[in-house]
């Protein structure tokens, strides 16, 4: 890219220093990054376009890393909006309810609805701090993989009437944070699946290192499926598109 100024008053030309000079050099400069980066964003849109026309199976797994990354810091930025606003204001709310319970409320009967009403508090307050979890689970950030899967399968086991039988011991935690963040979607997945679909009440659940790969051995005892059906995008199962995007950068 080529630009030239011409500064001029009637027929006397100005010079311009060596600083000014400098100074257009740099604007050319970001301008030409500029229009290259709005013709790389015009091209990647067009492509997508043509990709959503073209109504193929599967997405490339750039792609798919592209918008795994992009759910995560959704999921992550709706968490800390639900616990630092909507959280906060339930356990403010629930403390001050709780302190005109005690000195203003004595008729029995209202007594008796206004704890009601506690409790009720309570359990929303304990849901919205498990959505907050599920959303960005902490212990996985703070303490790794391993941690965090034992977790996921402790809350697993308390909130639904499943038996995990859960074996980490050989499992090393990835560097990469992505890569964590991947197997400990794919694992809450399958879990979920195991309740949902297969209506199991025990589950077998391994992952370990075998030299340099990771693998996840899965089994319950429900009802079985097909293999097509298990890596369907059809029935809300994305074991497939959580694998592809999993794939370790080249």
């Amino acid at each position: 890219m080529s630009l030239y100024f011409s500064l001029h008053d009637q027929d006397q030309y100005t010079k311009i220093n060596r600083d000014e000079i400098s100074y257009l050099k740099t604007l050319a400069y970001y301008t030409n990054v500029t229009l290259e980066t709005f013709l790389k964003i015009e091209n990647l849109l067009k492509y997508l376009d043509d990709l959503e026309d073209s109504h193929e199976k599967d997405n490339p797994i750039w792609l798919n890393r592209v918008l795994y990354k992009l759910e995560e810091k959704l999921r992550s930025e709706v968490a800390k909006d639900l616990h630092d606003s909507v959280l906060q204001d339930l356990i403010s709310f629930q403390k001050r309810f709780e302190r005109a319970n005690d000195q203003f409320i004595t008729n029995p009967v209202m007594k008796n609805e206004a704890d009601k009403m506690m409790d009720d508090m309570s359990k929303i307050i304990s849901t919205t701090r498990e959505t907050c979890y599920e959303l960005r689970p902490n212990v996985l950030y703070d303490l790794g993989l391993k941690k965090g899967i034992e977790k996921l399968v402790y809350q697993h086991e308390n909130n639904t009437n499943m038996k995990v039988h859960l074996n980490v011991n050989n499992l090393r935690n990835p560097d990469d944070l992505d890569i964590q963040l991947n197997i400990y979607r794919i694992t809450q997945e399958l879990l979920n699946n195991g309740e949902k679909h297969s209506n199991a009440s025990l589950i077998t659940l391994i992952l370990v290192n075998i030299k340099e790969k990771m693998v996840i051995h899965y089994e319950d005892d429900g009802k079985g499926s097909e293999k097509e059906g298990v890596f369907s995008r059809n029935n809300g199962m994305f074991i497939r598109y959580q694998r592809k995007s999993c794939l370790i950068k080249r």
